[in-house]
């Protein structure tokens, strides 16, 4: 699990100093750490094409012209 701090206002421009200085490595007791952006990226809600099927069931309520084989196939899909 992952850990976070709130930084204080010292630390937060000591660490900006570095970032700004375009050296994200630094060592402290020995070891050698480095500064990086973690963000969360969220997916985009892309709006989807409706199917096929969706559109006969469309047309259906629009009292656009159907098919007898558009109505089977849509109660064979469980849409009506």
């Amino acid at each position: 699990m992952l850990k976070l701090k709130r930084l204080n206002d010292k630390e937060e421009k000591f660490l900006q100093t570095i970032i700004d200085k375009n050296n994200a490595l630094f060592q402290m007791e020995g070891k050698v750490y480095t500064i990086s952006l973690v963000q969360e990226e969220r997916p985009s809600k892309v709006p989807t094409q409706p199917s096929f099927i969706e559109e006969k069931k469309q047309n259906i309520l629009d009292g656009k012209e159907f098919s007898i084989d558009d109505v089977v196939d849509m109660m064979d899909s469980g849409v009506l």
